[in-house]
């Protein structure tokens, strides 16, 4: 085996790998929701039935963060 062989099978199995590795684990859509509200709020059942409606599902097909202030908007600064 010469060397450009070498070469050529090493970067065409890095290449697989990678693709392996990514086939493997696939990427969640990822939704950020900030809310001057507590959890408790309305909206957000709305919010949820209308992600669900659209077919997608926290925890499932989607990862959402929730963040909620309690109506203390000063904690939004940090």
């Amino acid at each position: 085996m010469n060397r450009r062989t070498f070469l050529r099978d090493a970067v065409a199995l890095a290449g697989a790998a990678a693709f392996a590795a990514s086939a493997q684990s696939p990427r969640v859509p990822r939704i950020g929701y900030l809310s001057l509200q507590s959890r408790s709020d309305r909206r957000l059942d709305a919010f949820l039935d209308g992600m669900r409606e659209q077919g997608y599902v926290d925890g499932k097909t989607i990862a959402i963060e929730w963040r909620f202030t309690d109506g203390n908007s000063a904690s939004l600064a940090r």
